[in-house]
């Protein structure tokens, strides 16, 4: 599996083999008529653009659309399976081939892709609202960051606006067309106030599953009033195993376990 393209950030592409040259997939945001759309690019390591993947090829943008209409966030590619999924915050996720890309699926966010997809939410009132960093998993399933909408603050305690960020994961069930929900962050689980009121991060948001089962959740801000952090949560009653904050005014996008070797090594 490779992750290709994070908000922006050049991150290496390879097959599970490992046979396939190091290339590196960049994103950039390409202005036309007044509306931004991604385009990801795979750059050779002497950086020739060696493919290329756009938005705007798979969904057109509506009538009266404008500015930042989708806002591309992250791109995943499986070599092997000869899949990519891209997903823009606003509209949702896309899901195509790589060798000669043909749309498969888009499953659309309820902030900017209304009447948009193919891929229907269950129930319904599970839709994401808008999302960074969904990860594909082997069993059918994908988690996202659901950020649950944008009020123009970068960071607000209290949700003035009763918005709310979440982490949703879902099955997807690509012959019938469905997502189902199978769990989700902080819902109904027994966690402290904080997680229940004061959840929300406007701009930014990680998920990950770990080897354990557990799940990394990164809820990074920028701003005076309200600290980032992360924290580990289980899946089965949603306890916080671990949570740490940074000072204020310090951010992160996104944060990954670093696990035994050959990731990490001792210092000798």
């Amino acid at each position: 599996m490779t992750v290709g393209v994070f908000g922006g950030v050049r991150a290496p592409i390879q097959s599970r083999s490992g046979t396939v040259p190091r290339n590196y997939v960049i994103l950039q945001d390409v202005t036309t008529n007044g509306v931004s759309a991604p385009v990801f690019e795979e750059l050779s390591p002497d950086n020739e653009v060696v493919w290329k993947w756009t938005w705007t090829d798979f969904v057109q943008p509506p009538a009266g659309a404008m500015g930042d209409w989708c806002h591309g966030n992250s791109l995943t590619i499986d070599l092997d399976k000869d899949e990519v999924y891209a997903n823009c915050r606003w509209l949702g996720l896309v899901k195509t081939s790589y060798r000669n890309p043909a749309f498969q699926w888009h499953l659309p966010a309820a902030y900017g892709g209304q009447g948009m997809g193919n891929i229907a939410f269950s129930p319904t009132s599970s839709q994401y609202s808008d999302t960074h960093d969904p990860e594909i998993h082997d069993d059918g399933t994908i988690i996202f960051f659901d950020n649950g909408g944008w009020d123009g603050v970068v960071g607000e305690e209290g949700n003035p606006n009763g918005y709310h960020s979440r982490v949703v994961e879902y099955e997807i069930d690509e012959t019938a067309k469905t997502a189902t929900l199978v769990w989700e962050f902080p819902e109904d689980f027994d966690v402290d106030s904080w997680y229940k009121t004061d959840f929300y991060i406007p701009s930014w948001g990680d998920a990950d599953r770990l080897a354990n089962g557990d799940v990394l959740i990164t809820a990074g801000v920028r701003y005076t009033t309200v600290q980032s952090r992360a924290f580990e949560v289980t899946k089965q009653d949603g306890r916080v195993v671990w949570a740490f904050k940074l000072p204020l005014n310090f951010g992160m996008y996104r944060s990954e376990r670093l696990s035994p070797p050959p990731l990490v090594h001792a210092i000798q």
